[in-house]
């Protein structure tokens, strides 16, 4: 019985079924992939290139002051999140410490990614500069610390709360703000000649 006729058919009480990793009779090119699983990546390229080009069109539409209005508001929402949600006694029972890191390095992420949608196009780069060193060196500290307390055992009751800390910090709206506010300050402060 050929390939085509046992799916159509379904099989035979002598015949074996297939299993979900058997690759007899499929087509594969030399890294392993079939065409179907390439044609499935080139769509999701395109999906992200078009998602791309629509959120560029879309951010170039904005003023500063609605896109930081925009970000404002959702770094605010995500924290609230946060605290009302992921610092719930019956969530903390719940899940692991490890699943708890993981989920607030992706939390730290958004947010990271929101400031830089905040600075968009902005005309001082050091703003960018600085958004980008204070969340990837925080970012760097928070993750070796994490990687320690999930191998190690625990860290600390002190550090763990520097931690915490540290964390909300950056996920809260105050990084965002008070470099806006210093931004348009030095804006608007004379120059001398």
């Amino acid at each position: 019985m050929r390939r085509s006729e046992f799916n159509k058919t379904g099989p035979r009480s002598g015949d074996a079924p297939e299993r979900s990793g058997d690759l007899r009779g499929r087509r594969h090119d030399a890294r392993g992939q079939s065409p179907n699983m390439r044609e499935q990546f080139h769509r999701l390229r395109g999906l992200l290139n078009t998602m791309h080009e629509r959120l560029n069109t879309m951010l170039s539409r904005l003023t500063t002051g609605q896109r930081l209005a925009a970000v404002l508001v959702a770094v605010i929402l995500l924290y609230a999140v946060y605290k009302l949600v992921l610092c719930d006694p019956h969530f903390l029972e719940d899940t692991s410490r490890s699943f708890r890191h993981f989920i607030k390095f992706g939390i730290v992420l958004i947010v990271y990614g929101l400031g830089i949608l905040a600075f968009f196009r902005n005309t001082q780069s050091w703003v960018v500069s600085v958004w980008h060193i204070l969340y990837v060196g925080m970012l760097v500290l928070l993750t070796l610390l994490g990687v320690f307390d999930a191998v190690g055992g625990g860290l600390p009751l002190p550090v763990r709360g520097l931690t915490t800390t540290l964390f909300e910090f950056l996920i809260s709206p105050v990084p965002l703000v008070v470099l806006v506010v210093v931004s348009r300050a030095m804006e608007m402060a004379p120059t001398k000649a």
